[in-house]
């Protein structure tokens, strides 16, 4: 496992001075991305091999989010490998007190190839030592389905203040998009997405918002201007 703490910043709070989501999913990935450097298989490294970690999907589960200066800990592991890496994270208070948690199934892209590739045996052996049981959590999803026409909500061109070290639009602000398109009253118990295709500079992204139930629970498809989907993220309403 790996972990590390600090204190909720004015900048990543919303206008209750609470964690937004946005920030919440930053914590998750920043710690992933701490846990690859700390053992040497971090982002110059892998991109030395022409190689990077992708998100293909994310359950994540919010039980609190914290407050301005409210002190943290992020923790991360990953419990099974296979063609995709399956990733768990928690966000605890020093006593241990659940935040929320995740669960996230990873794969490695080659940028030569231009497509996802079986995990080198030399990058999982880095692990070893991290690998642990997962979360008690509901499998994780790769197939989200939207039910009904949906409305459409306002388009994102995605700019370079999106982009991620891999020049695609970062996976948090998709996440980030379809939340805003939602428009839910409170933050969701539980959010589940799914990766497709990745958005690039300059593309054009419209958020289709599916609300079948009317319950509050709400999916919304990512869409390119063709109809295609960068993502599907389905957000659940706190009961």
């Amino acid at each position: 496992m790996y972990s590390f703490e600090g204190n909720i910043r004015y900048s990543e709070t919303d206008v209750d001075c609470r964690l937004t989501v946005k920030s919440l999913i930053d914590y998750f990935q920043d710690c992933s991305v701490f846990h690859c450097e700390s053992i040497g298989g971090g982002i110059a490294h892998l991109k030395g091999r022409g190689l990077g970690w992708m998100v293909a999907a994310w359950q994540i589960h919010i039980h609190e989010l914290p407050s301005l200066g409210d002190h943290v800990v992020a923790s991360t592991w990953p419990s099974t490998f296979g063609m995709t890496c399956q990733r768990a994270f928690t966000l605890e208070r020093p006593d241990g007190t659940m935040l929320a948690e995740a669960d996230s199934l990873w794969f490695m892209y080659d940028f030569e190839a231009g497509g996802p590739v079986h995990l080198p045996e030399d990058e999982i052996r880095k692990f070893d030592e991290d690998i642990a049981p997962g979360l008690d959590l509901p499998k994780t999803r790769m197939s989200i389905k939207a039910k009904g026409e949906g409305v459409k909500g306002t388009p994102t061109v995605v700019g370079p203040e999106l982009l991620d070290s891999n020049g695609h639009m970062n996976n948090a602000y998709y996440i980030n998009i379809a939340y805003e398109a939602a428009e839910m009253d409170g933050t969701p118990a539980r959010i589940d997405a799914i990766y497709r295709n990745p958005a690039m500079r300059g593309d054009t992204i419209v958020p289709v918002v599916h609300d079948p139930e009317g319950n509050g629970t709400k999916t919304v498809e990512l869409l390119a201007s063709n109809g295609d989907a960068y993502s599907v993220v389905r957000l659940y309403a706190t009961e």
